[in-house]
């Protein structure tokens, strides 16, 4: 350990130089004391533990807790005294937290559940698990077995929210402590939600330098676990969201973890060991110290480790949990409407059935064409149906595993069954001249810089118009972005739409109608962002690489956005005007990124094709 600001040093280098001029074999012995630590560092897993692309329906072969495991088991066995701390945003990113675990905070929760198995002796803070507010966020870390850091982060007693700012682990005779700082920056994000704006939000670097003299003398080894880049992201005249600033202003610190940019970090700075890794559990950092008999540091070094190709460990797989939320998941992701279902109609599902059984016998090859089957409940229906698709069907594409289930309970075997995709992921928007045209008769200029809304009548809305109204208002206001609303439902959209004109001062433009598929998705990719109920919209736009801002009345919404991994979404019983023009604000700092928006997508379409070479297959035959 550093001794404090240096107050030390001169102390420390007269009785260095007495003791090297008086005891010149002390060093002999002090070799055979020395102590050798090593500490694994972790961030930014987001929910990944399996392993898995959920959005490909496949395993990866380079990411995942279960991977991590797998190489702290390794590095536990050839150094007891190994460390393992974790720098946050473990709780959200997939499906499996975002609309599963993390709406039901009081139940056991998988990240959590596998990081305790893990055997973590910190976590930090990361700004995402502050998502659902700090009592949700409560909720879920409480169940952790080791302590939670926010050294930065106090409740109006001044205390830290999750209870602890530092720590102090002992391993193989070493006290290492460890303290945890997050971006001060959360508010910015999540502002609005419960609890987050009656936090107090510290600079880094001067809650550190509060908690290395709470500490003292008490550790041999000082670690700084810090939610934030080593350069400031909003604050860059104050350095509060800097780890660089945390460093210059403590240079007490021995090993320095950053995170929250995704990035591979591996440097030095004097002697202190500084390491970052990248998202969804792909890097390691592994911080090897050497410690002489006084427990002085003497050597350290960082290694960013990548996971491609460890083999995942079954042993974490295998926790009841972790498995039970896996296939959750993939169930989840997989579901929706179907024609082949008895729910909304019995005669329906005997309408098709009669339908795919005529073109049988007119001696047609027949294909159900990346569609879904169930909930079929009646055992007469489903008898009914097995007999059909077992003697009629040459061969089914399905958009999701659920299906493929049920086609399995109810004894279909016959026709080849794959796995793709819903087939509306590639409609093709208009030609250009096209939605020009539309544009032109409803006096709009097909060359402006637009912002569309798509909402929708639901329980609740009638109280939030106001609040669309004003986000459409400050849109227009700070990014030069007139409104547009298109409805999906023109029955039903344009009243919503008229509703939340009536709060507003802006110019904008409500479209009577938005016309046929095509239309539809050529309007919408003239917009520059997206505000949206409907999922359609949401699909349309994220298709032609359009920033989304979705607020859910329905889990559907967040499913899909989450999906395809835009995070810029809020339900609507909790949307406020501050919550709604920060994601404006994102999601126009997102413009022009067609990597990151058409990314999910993109995968999907791959996924798509499997219906048209199927069919391809059968017109060869």
């Amino acid at each position: 350990m550093k001794k404090h600001r240096g107050r030390h040093l001169l102390s420390l280098l007269a009785s260095a130089a007495l003791l090297a001029s008086l005891l010149p074999a002390a060093f002999a012995a002090e070799a055979e004391g020395e102590k050798h630590i090593t500490i694994l560092g972790t961030s930014d897993m987001h929910g990944n533990i399996w392993g898995y692309s959920y959005e490909d329906n496949a395993e990866t072969d380079n990411n995942g807790m279960a991977r991590l495991y797998t190489y702290i088991q390794q590095v536990r066995a050839e150094n007891p005294n190994t460390f393992l701390v974790d720098a946050g945003d473990d709780i959200q990113g997939t499906i499996m937290t975002d609309d599963l675990y993390n709406k039901t905070p009081e139940e056991p929760h998988p990240v959590v559940t596998a990081m305790n198995y893990m055997g973590y002796d910190a976590m930090t803070l990361g700004n995402h698990e502050f998502n659902w507010g700090i009592p949700t966020m409560q909720s879920i870390l409480g169940q952790a077995s080791f302590p939670v850091l926010a050294a930065n982060v106090t409740d109006a007693q001044g205390e830290p929210v999750t209870g602890a700012g530092w720590t102090i682990v002992e391993r193989g005779g070493v006290k290492l402590a460890v303290i945890g700082v997050v971006t001060p920056d959360v508010p910015i994000w999540d502002s609005g939600k419960d609890g987050i704006d009656d936090a107090v939000y510290e600079a880094a670097n001067v809650a550190v330098g509060k908690a290395i003299d709470e500490i003292g003398d008490q550790a041999d080894v000082i670690m700084v676990s810090a939610h934030m880049g080593m350069y400031a992201e909003f604050d860059e005249e104050g350095g509060s969201d800097s780890a660089q600033k945390i460093l210059d202003d403590n240079p007490e610190i021995d090993v320095l973890q950053v995170a929250h940019n995704h990035v591979v970090v591996n440097e030095k700075q004097g002697s202190t060991v500084i390491g970052g890794v990248r998202n969804g559990g792909r890097d390691i950092a592994r911080f090897d110290l050497t410690l002489d008999a006084d427990n002085q540091i003497i050597d350290s070094s960082v290694e960013i480790v990548d996971m491609t190709g460890v083999t995942p460990s079954q042993e974490l797989r295998e926790i009841p949990l972790v498995a039970e939320a896996h296939q959750k998941t993939i169930d989840y992701i997989n579901g929706g409407g179907s024609l082949m279902q008895d729910v909304t109609s019995h005669r329906s599902l005997w309408f098709y059935l009669f339908t795919i059984s005529w073109a049988k016998r007119l001696g047609n090859q027949v294909m159900m064409y990346g569609c879904g089957i169930g909930p079929i409940h009646s055992p007469a229906n489903r008898r009914r149906a097995s007999r059909v698709l077992q003697k009629s069907v040459d061969a089914i594409t399905l958009r999701d595993t659920h299906s493929a289930e049920e086609l399995e309970d109810m004894g279909v075997t016959k026709p080849q069954v794959i796995l793709s995709a819903d087939p509306t992921v590639i409609l093709p928007a208009a030609p250009a001249q096209v939605v020009d045209g539309i544009l032109e008769s409803q006096g709009i200029d097909p060359h402006g810089r637009y912002i569309g809304f798509a909402l929708r009548p639901w329980p609740g809305f009638e109280a939030k118009a106001a609040v669309f109204g004003a986000a459409a208002d400050y849109a227009y206001e700070t990014y030069g972005l007139t409104p547009v609303f298109l409805p999906i439902e023109r029955r039903l959209d344009v009243g919503a739409a008229q509703l939340a004109a009536q709060h507003m001062k802006a110019p904008h433009y409500i479209l009577p109608q938005t016309g046929r598929s095509d239309h539809t998705i050529g309007l919408f990719a003239r917009m520059q962002a997206v505000v949206s109920m409907r999922l359609h919209a949401l699909v349309f736009s994220a298709g032609q690489g359009v920033p989304l801002v979705g607020v859910v009345y329905d889990q559907k919404i967040s499913s899909f956005l989450s999906y395809i991994g835009q995070d810029l979404y809020t339900g609507l019983d909790e949307v406020t005007e501050e919550a709604l023009r920060a994601h404006i604000d994102a999601a126009c700092a997102r413009i022009g990124d067609e990597a990151f928006l058409s990314g999910g997508v993109e995968r999907l379409r791959q996924v798509e094709r499997r219906n048209s070479e199927t069919a391809r297959m059968l017109l060869e035959r």
